[in-house]
């Protein structure tokens, strides 16, 4: 389960908030670095951020917060986007990583459960996480069989 941000510090909040209004407020986006200095905080916290903001969006929202590789080696451009077919790209290979990440998972806790002593409460969660990874994998696989609904 993401993680609440009911729950979060007031501090986080308002960084959030902070955030949102600093992306609106550059519609061509912003590299991390020109976050970080926009918000007065560190690189790594700005990444932070950028998630945070993410994990609200993803409480209700259809808006994101879009990555943009720029050039080889070079910082990518956070946005907002609102619009599907603007964020397609973006989109796209976020769900190839979700896979990606997924396959990571069953392979793992395979390996977890083959390892662990039977019984224990690491061997029955990683059976679960196996089990559930697998069958949602096959269910993505006979998704990617009916093509895209979208006109």
């Amino acid at each position: 389960m993401p993680t609440d941000p009911d729950k979060w510090s007031d501090k986080r909040k308002i960084r959030v908030g902070e955030l949102f209004d600093l992306l609106v407020s550059a519609p061509q986006g912003l590299t991390i670095y020109q976050i970080a200095e926009g918000l007065q905080i560190a690189v790594p916290l700005a990444r932070t951020t950028v998630r945070d903001l993410r994990v609200v969006f993803g409480v209700g929202e259809a808006i994101n917060v879009t990555a943009t590789a720029i050039g080889h080696r070079e910082p990518w451009l956070y946005e907002l986007v609102g619009d599907y077919d603007r964020a397609r790209p973006w989109l796209t290979n976020r769900v190839g990583d979700l896979e990606t990440r997924l396959e990571t998972i069953e392979a793992v806790s395979g390996s977890i459960a083959r390892g662990a002593a039977e019984g224990t409460i690491e061997w029955r969660k990683s059976k679960k996480i196996n089990r559930t990874i697998a069958s949602l994998r096959e269910e993505l696989v006979a998704i990617e069989g009916e093509g895209d609904s979208q006109p």
